[in-house]
């Protein structure tokens, strides 16, 4: 969903009573809104899953967020 920037994807990944603690949001809804202005500010945004627990019917995923904000490739020194 994350890397692919496809965000309609989140209503079949996430449950409607979806927690982020990170955010304090619960809801598809947040996370669309959330990553929607993350891909706004870092559009080549990479997530990768460090660790994902799996309990029954509870997750838990630890990330790490890699990628470079909106127009700084333009402000960029080139090499000499």
């Amino acid at each position: 969903m994350q890397n692919a920037c496809d965000l309609t994807a989140a209503k079949t990944i996430f449950s409607g009573d979806f927690v982020s603690h990170p955010l304090g949001t619960v809801g598809v809804d947040s996370v669309v809104k959330a990553w929607s202005g993350l891909h706004a500010m870092f559009p080549d945004i990479q997530v990768i899953v460090e660790d994902m627990l799996v309990d029954a019917d509870k997750a838990a995923v630890r990330t790490s967020l890699h990628g470079i904000p909106a127009g700084v490739e333009e402000h960029r020194l080139s090499p000499r």
